[in-house]
């Protein structure tokens, strides 16, 4: 009588789904923070400056600051081992990038003074926020493409698993 073996369950969490964890924790919490200060000083600001002008800055910081909460729920959730969060974690990311240079490109439409800025210049501040307010961003893109590695297909698909 042979029996097949069954196909082996993985539980434990590889070592790129652990790293991706972490970087989303990390870029998550520091994210918050960093939105949350971008927004109480833009809106102490507002003031100061028309809505016209403080309107790009303030989708840009408000998306940032939802971005990053979103990391902190979707790290939590891989944690617990949710392992549909895949895609979730992609999105948000392109989302706050296209987000990033939507505000930069508002912000150039919305310069009142003469002799607005050209197109280098623009991306120069195109640079300039990515540097700054995009990092988050740009860590979140790694973390994901961690979590598309082929080391963890494994622990996201265990129906496909191989017996070798």
């Amino acid at each position: 009588m042979s029996s097949t073996p069954p196909v082996p369950v993985v539980t434990d969490k590889p070592a790129p789904v652990t790293a991706a964890i972490r970087i989303l924790l990390i870029v998550g919490i520091l994210g918050t923070l960093l939105a949350g200060a971008g927004l109480f000083f833009l809106l102490g600001m507002l003031g100061m400056v028309s809505l016209r002008t403080a309107a790009p800055g303030l989708a840009m910081w408000s998306v940032a600051f939802l971005v990053s909460v979103a990391d902190i729920v979707a790290a939590l959730a891989l944690r617990r081992g949710k392992r549909g969060v895949r895609p979730v974690i992609v999105g948000f990311q392109l989302a706050g990038l296209a987000m990033l240079g939507f505000s930069v490109v508002a912000g150039w439409a919305s310069q009142t003074q003469p002799g607005a800025p050209g197109v280098g210049q623009m991306l120069v501040m195109l640079l300039g926020v990515l540097a700054s307010s995009g990092l988050p961003f740009v860590f979140g893109l790694v973390a994901a493409g961690l979590l598309w590695a082929p080391s963890a297909r494994a622990y996201f698909n265990p129906d496909t698993a191989t017996v070798d």
